[in-house]
């Protein structure tokens, strides 16, 4: 997973900001953060692949430690502190084009799982590496919640925005799938868990 979440990063951030393939560079760790949460830890990396030039973009990811949780208010709190920090690591917080998480550490986790098997749009990609319908789903679903609201007073501080909340990467998958058993009687299974990669894209006010 660790591994898919990074690559995952480095291909959304590229696209982002428009970069070809065929230029496609290796995201620069500039810093991790490792902070306790009531239930666990979380850990932020902040990473940039403009290698010196200006404006210095970069990609802010937040993954939970093993066993742990935390509420958007929590990762709200943890984001103020990183972006604090940032100037005396030579970069300004404006320049902070995304912020990404991993749907299998959200809370919302619960509320795009339901949304997609209330839509049925899981039937024709489970199994699939990628499910588009169903990651449309979920991106209607961060949009009708606003997610990520909690993060809003933290970034005006910096004359930030979020731009748009959605998923990229979404793979799905039936409980039976999973060692589980699903229904016997035909219908509908008893559990769809879809998972993939959250993408918070951040703009500066004014725009």
């Amino acid at each position: 997973m660790k591994v898919r979440f990074a690559f995952s990063m480095a291909l959304a951030f590229a696209h982002l900001l428009g970069a070809q393939g065929k230029n496609l560079k290796t995201l620069d760790e500039i810093k991790q953060w490792r902070f306790d949460v009531q239930h666990g830890a979380i850990n932020f990396k902040l990473s940039s692949y403009t290698h010196g030039e200006r404006p210095r973009n970069m990609v802010l990811s937040m993954d939970l430690a093993v066993d742990s949780t935390a509420i958007t208010s929590e990762e709200a709190d943890l984001l103020r502190r990183v972006l604090q920090e940032i100037p005396s690591l030579g970069y300004e917080p404006r320049n902070l084009k995304m912020i990404t998480a991993s749907s299998d550490e959200s809370e919302l986790r619960g509320g795009i799982n339901l949304a997609i098997t209330r839509s049925g749009k899981w039937r024709s990609c489970v199994g699939l590496k990628y499910c588009y319908e169903a990651q449309k789903v979920a991106d209607q679903f961060l949009k009708s919640v606003d997610a990520y609201k909690e993060f809003d007073d933290v970034l005006q501080r910096y004359g930030l925005k979020r731009k748009r909340v959605s998923m990229d990467d979404m793979a799905c998958a039936t409980v039976s799938e999973l060692g589980s058993a699903s229904r016997s009687d035909g219908g509908e299974p008893n559990t769809i868990s879809c998972s993939g990669l959250i993408l918070i894209e951040l703009e500066k006010e004014g725009k």
